[in-house]
């Protein structure tokens, strides 16, 4: 860990190259499961460590001033958050909304095509996609 820490070329090359070095040590186990799991929990002190740096970074990065910046060869700049709308306080939004929660339940429960009665309409099953498939991992507290 402390090789990677004192790593000073940081390009996205040199991190794919350390990442595989790192899978070859873990990997003398032979059971890609044990590494799995040590990576995540890397992957967790690694975010938990951000999250107590993230705020000071950002203090110190204003220091720098607008504009993209460098410190060891690596860009950095503070940026705005995004913009989040709230159309919550809008009935209409919130009417059609509902709307098409209940439409998407119906759906959900048609297994076949089908003719709405009122309307003469064919509605066809929605079509089902699935994601790719991943392994949960949980730690004891």
């Amino acid at each position: 860990m402390e090789q990677i820490i004192k790593k000073t070329n940081l390009t996205k090359t040199e991190q794919v190259q350390t990442a595989q070095e790192i899978i070859d040590n873990l990997s003398e186990t032979g059971n890609p499961l044990e590494v799995m799991i040590k990576l995540k929990a890397f992957k967790n002190i690694v975010d938990s460590a951000i999250k107590q740096v993230e705020e000071d970074s950002i203090t110190e990065a204003d220091k720098y001033g607008k504009g993209e910046h460098k410190i060891m060869d690596v860009g950095f700049q503070v940026k705005e958050g995004s913009r989040r709308y709230d159309f919550s306080n809008d009935s209409t939004y919130n009417d059609l909304k509902q709307q098409l929660k209940d439409r998407e339940l119906f759906l959900k429960g048609i297994t076949k095509e089908m003719v709405d009665p009122e309307t003469g309409e064919l509605i066809q099953p929605p079509v089902i996609n699935y994601t790719k498939e991943s392994i949960t991992v949980k730690f004891p507290k």
